[in-house]
């Protein structure tokens, strides 16, 4: 599998801003500039906020939703960095496809680079979307003067334009941490709180990176944290946060994991010894990830991301063609399989819960999570919800 697509689980993350200062920023901006067709006004995450001109995914004739169905812009932060993703609402016969920052409507049976979608002269490349595994995104190569999703914008981001009659773009400033509700903290909370760091005092409270293998974690006031941010990894603080020097990391990358790792670190993948799991995925499907290894899952919360480079082994790692899985997936499954969940053998849990909840799903077994929120499972066909989940 080429390089090309396996870039695209690159990404590094890190403690984003606090949702209602990155939307007053936004806000702003919006209120006091503008952009050429093609281009979003974004602030820029320097002290002053000076905004830019991002590219807007969702231009283009017909864009990357196609004719028929709804394109929205949606703003995503990652390592403190800002961009738009295009979110597409798909009208039937069409299906969603799905690839870093980028959504598609795709027709079942149809060639996704016929008719060319690249504009401008650009080629158009197939490659196989994070939901389905088949080929049903697509990659534009656009013209040296050329950009976007489809080739339609120009090469240079042009500058905004302040609109008439209105005042610099202000933030309000960031106000010092407040005290909250009192919590019960059990346990050791690493750098957070009084302790070896002055500045970590106001931060009591440990809030882990989602589903990471490095435990990495952020300090929170006395609010504690209530979820994660939109890269669905870096903890969100519910009022004020800190970051621990290194995200309280005590070493470097670990070292290659022992037992098997299917085809990871073997014949055409031997930069890549570390095998990284779709989330809660009945196929069994994984990607390689090289000895830094994978700390989370990209925006779809189903397809994991390497820290630093990934290849993409052929068909997920899958030894036969995706289908319904055998009754159950081992193990106990609560009470799916038995009684009036009898048709729905699967027990899918919810995502990080400490109440140990789930749902029963069919033999086609859980499909990751439902947005917004990524914290109820998604059956792949139908599902049962027990009493209680």
């Amino acid at each position: 599998m080429a390089l090309r697509t396996t870039a695209l689980f690159l990404i590094a993350s890190c403690l984003s801003l606090p949702a209602s200062a990155a939307d007053d920023s936004q806000s702003i901006v919006e209120r006091d500039y503008s952009c050429p067709p093609g281009f979003i006004p974004l602030p820029n995450q320097g002290a002053n906020y000076n905004p830019s001109c991002a590219v807007d995914r969702c231009y283009g004739t017909p864009g990357p939703c196609g004719e028929g169905n709804q394109c929205t812009s949606k703003k995503s932060t990652v390592s403190g960095i800002s961009t738009f993703e295009s979110v597409c609402t798909c009208s039937a016969p069409s299906v969603l496809a799905h690839i870093v920052y980028t959504d598609f409507c795709y027709v079942p049976g149809t060639d996704r680079c016929n008719p060319n979608p690249c504009k401008n002269g650009g080629t158009c490349e197939a490659v196989a979307d994070f939901i389905s595994g088949e080929k049903r995104a697509f990659v534009c190569t656009c013209p040296q003067n050329f950009q976007g999703v489809t080739c339609d914008q120009p090469s240079e981001n042009p500058a905004p334009t302040r609109r008439n009659g209105t005042s610099p773009p202000t933030l309000p400033p960031t106000p010092p941490p407040t005290t909250g509700p009192p919590i019960i903290i059990d346990g050791n909370q690493g750098l957070c709180g009084p302790g070896e760091l002055a500045e970590a005092a106001p931060f009591p409270q440990r809030c882990w990176f989602n589903n990471d293998p490095q435990g990495r974690y952020v300090c929170c006031d006395a609010q504690g944290c209530d979820g994660f941010n939109a890269d669905n990894l870096t903890p969100h603080c519910k009022n004020f946060g800190y970051v621990p020097p290194n995200f309280g990391k005590s070493g470097g990358p670990s070292p290659p994991p022992e037992g098997d790792q299917g085809v990871c670190g073997k014949t055409g993948a031997e930069p890549f010894p570390n095998r990284c799991w779709f989330n809660n995925d009945p196929l069994g499907r994984y990607v390689c990830c090289d000895n830094q290894g994978c700390d989370g899952f990209n925006a779809d919360n189903l397809t994991p991301h390497c820290k630093n480079f990934g290849y993409v082994p052929d068909n997920f790692g899958r030894t036969s063609p995706p289908g319904p899985g055998p009754t159950g997936n081992g193990g106990p499954q609560g009470v799916c399989g038995l009684g009036a969940a009898s048709a729905f053998p699967n027990r899918c849990w919810y995502n990080n819960d400490p109440q140990g909840r789930y749902v029963c799903c069919d033999n086609d077994g859980c499909n990751g999570f439902y947005q917004p929120g990524n914290l109820f499972p998604r059956c792949k066909t139908n599902g049962f919800v027990p009493p209680s989940l």
